[in-house]
């Protein structure tokens, strides 16, 4: 998946914050015990519609059996693309690794000497009390910044970096001579 270059090191190795995946999860889980809560409560409900739901009972357990699966698939598709989104950091180089679907990714990577600026923003009361929130990288490559979303101690993760920087500015790496 993601080669190294020759007397390359890995830094740090970071996971998004899995607190936001949670919340997804938590509403997920809410959307899939709707409509069975809904037949289970079904004696609370009006005659009407009391009579309606016992005529179509089999129908309506079939559909709703059929909308826990749509939501399996939305929660499974939801878990690959938190677990497998990762952020490298090398000692040359930054790598971000973000699962877009089930079958697409987008791997960005940007030499420490290009990074010019590294931000983070942190938003909410709940991101500063568990300290997660966002990374942007300004480089002086086609992309501008990059933006790491949901990171944890994303502060001590702009130092690694910084850091890695300012050592490679100071001894800037040699050009080999061509075989």
């Amino acid at each position: 998946m993601i080669e190294l270059h020759p007397d390359e090191i890995i830094l740090l190795e970071r996971r998004r914050y899995w607190l936001p995946f949670a919340m997804e999860a938590l509403g997920l889980l809410v959307a899939a015990a709707l409509p069975f809560a809904g037949f289970l409560f079904s004696e609370s409900m009006p005659a009407r519609l009391q009579a309606l739901l016992s005529a179509y009972s089999l129908p309506f357990l079939f559909c709703a059996t059929a909308w826990l699966l749509v939501i399996w698939i939305i929660f499974f598709t939801n878990w690959t693309n938190y677990y497998l989104d990762i952020l490298l950091i090398t000692n040359k180089r930054v790598i971000d690794v973000e699962q877009l679907g089930l079958f697409a990714r987008d791997l960005a990577e940007m030499r420490i000497e290009n990074i010019q600026d590294i931000r983070v923003e942190i938003v909410g009361l709940l991101a500063s009390l568990l300290h997660f929130g966002n990374l942007h990288i300004q480089t002086a490559g086609e992309v501008k910044e990059f933006v790491i979303r949901n990171l944890y101690d994303p502060h001590a993760v702009k130092d690694i970096i910084s850091k890695q920087h300012d050592d490679v500015m100071r001894n800037p790496p040699t050009a080999r001579p061509s075989a």
